[in-house]
């Protein structure tokens, strides 16, 4: 029940859901992550108080023997809430422009410690957002109590409101520093891992969802994809099952519907066809016997020449337009052998044939169509040309053969009316030849049914250069 409720849903409010589960899927981990590592919390500092502690700190520092000072240091109050170091070296101040309240305060301490301003260093970092934030925060105020009103309307200028974090460095007589920091808390590398945690987590489920996506539009693509390079390779139905979207649902029945009509289609013209061949035989059958009966031997001659010419032509017409040949499995044909085999059929026939290429070289397609669309070719050139070379190159995309004869060629802008049905090219190419004008035909319809394509151009010095192009199945077009 679900399945056929969600096979309902359309394009657009698939991906409206889409978006609000991965907002509300981010916000959920967030908020988890956040539960089991609470934020940083908040402490807040008066000004003079930060003030009198670190001048109390360093007082007691300078008071106490270099060996007792960490333990001078431990027994102070406002240990609590600071943390406070001895280090040699002076703090770096952090990137970014100093707020005004540095000043301020570094000002204060320097004046109350009665130093020179450049014995007393004070950075404040500005607060971040909470993925970065892993410290106690810390708000200044200026004075005791103070309503938070107030606190917010207070200027900057006089201090941060929030400091992401505040250092702040006194020099000691021996040239060491005394550090005051607020606290970092225990969570703090706990605060680092939610962070990366929630940052990964979040984009892992967003991608998750976002392939399922991708993979639930584009499967039916493929699959239709599929279908066409079928209809167009094989020329069988291959009918679409159903679709879970409603808008590829319509694509599908549309298309089978097209696949449907278009064999219908072809089938009435190859069954009316085959009807004309028929009843024309009949005829054809009567006037060869009429044709005994002409006394005069050329003239008989003639008539029996021109009816041979017909049934020739019939015979043709079938073969281009049979259905047989559409219908004949698919089979794994060594390209290589069976043009070898060709060139040496037509030479033992007297004609003047050479292959080049590799000894094998393997396509999946029709033998039997495969082999009339090249026979056709090679006929083709020794006809006009007297002699034909073919080459095969296996490339990684495709089969590639190549055939040039030596004869006169065909003019450019005969090229295409080579192709058409029943058309002879005078001029170049001699009615005296004979043939119906269907080999090109029957040859590119059936290179074409495979995927590929035939094309004609001038050789040099002279003679005619046809390619046939075979791609391979894996490399046809598709959606992935």
């Amino acid at each position: 029940m679900r399945v056929r409720l969600w096979s309902r849903v359309g394009f657009a409010p698939r991906i409206a859901i889409v978006v609000v589960l991965t907002f509300i899927g981010t916000q959920l981990l967030g908020e988890a992550l956040r539960a089991l590592v609470p934020p940083s919390d908040f402490a807040l500092f008066d000004t003079q108080w930060l003030v009198d502690t670190t001048v109390d700190a360093q007082r007691t520092v300078t008071a106490a023997d270099a060996s007792q000072r960490d333990l001078a240091l431990s027994s102070l109050k406002s240990k609590e809430w600071l943390d406070f170091v001895i280090r040699e070296g002076q703090p770096a101040a952090p990137g970014g422009p100093s707020p005004a309240s540095s000043a301020t305060l570094q000002a204060q301490i320097s004046k109350k410690l009665g130093v020179d301003a450049d014995a007393v260093v004070v950075n404040i970092t500005p607060y971040g957002n909470l993925l970065s934030q892993v410290r106690t925060g810390v708000v200044l105020l200026s004075g005791l109590p103070a309503l938070m009103t107030n606190v917010a309307a207070d200027s900057v200028e006089h201090y941060p409101l929030v400091a992401s974090e505040i250092e702040i460095g006194v020099r000691l007589s021996d040239r060491s520093w005394l550090i005051v920091t607020q606290r970092a808390g225990d969570l703090a590398s706990a605060r680092y891992v939610r962070n990366a945690a929630d940052l990964i987590g979040g984009a892992l489920f967003v991608g998750m969802l976002s392939i399922w996506m991708a993979r639930s539009l584009v499967k039916p693509l493929t699959q239709l994809a599929g279908a066409a390079e079928r209809l167009g390779r094989e020329r069988a139905l291959t009918p679409i099952g159903d679709m879970d979207l409603p808008e590829y649902a319509a694509i599908a029945h549309a298309f089978n519907e097209m696949q449907a009509r278009l064999t219908h289609f072809v089938d009435e013209r190859t069954t009316m066809l085959a009807a004309i061949s028929h009843d024309l035989r009949t005829p054809l059958t009567r006037l060869r016997l009429l044709a005994e009966y002409v006394r005069d031997k050329d003239q008989r001659q003639e008539v029996l020449s021109n009816i041979s010419e017909m049934e020739t032509m019939i015979q043709s017409s079938l073969a281009f337009g049979s259905d047989d040949a559409r219908r004949e499995p698919h089979s794994v044909v060594d390209i290589a052998s069976l043009l070898i085999s060709l060139c040496d059929n037509f030479t033992d026939m007297g004609g003047h044939v050479t292959y080049i290429g590799p000894d094998h070289g393997q396509l999946s397609c029709q033998p039997v169509a495969m082999r009339r669309a090249l026979s056709n070719l090679i006929d083709n050139g020794l006809r006009y040309g007297e002699r034909v070379s073919v080459t095969l190159r296996d490339e990684a995309q495709a089969l590639v053969i190549v055939l040039q004869d030596v004869g006169p060629g065909i003019a450019p802008d005969q090229i295409e009316r080579a192709f058409a049905p029943f058309q002879r090219l005078d001029g170049s190419r001699s009615r005296a030849t004979g043939g119906t004008g269907l080999g090109l035909t029957i040859a590119r319809d059936v290179i074409r049914a495979h995927g590929g394509d035939v094309t004609l151009a001038s050789a040099q010095p002279a003679g005619l250069l046809v390619t046939v192009n075979l791609p391979k199945p894996a490399m046809l077009p598709s959606v992935i």
